[in-house]
């Protein structure tokens, strides 16, 4: 549950900041990040695995499928600094701003 509002509260971060670029709001949650890349907020890596991130909620939430517990696994014991870097750049943009 707290690793899918990570991820929700990571694509509402990024709309926000593109609010105030005047770029566009995207039309999907990987919009947001593909945006955030292309301003330079974001590195492309990152970029990939916050989409990555946004397609394991849609399957936590919606249900999609059964959840696979070792991809729950990993990303808890692997990605959540990814979740941290996230939302360092996004201060750091913020900052610059």
């Amino acid at each position: 549950m707290n690793l899918t509002r990570a991820v929700q509260l990571s694509v509402v971060l990024p709309l926000q900041v593109l609010s105030t670029t005047g770029v566009t709001a995207p039309h999907t949650m990987g919009g947001a990040f593909d945006a955030l890349a292309e301003l330079g907020v974001i590195s492309e890596a990152l970029r990939d695995r916050l989409k990555s991130a946004v397609g394991f909620r849609n399957i936590a939430v919606h249900s999609y499928q059964a959840i696979d517990w070792a991809i729950v696994h990993a990303i808890t014991h692997e990605r959540l600094d990814d979740f941290r870097v996230f939302a360092k750049a996004i201060a750091d943009f913020d900052n610059a701003h």
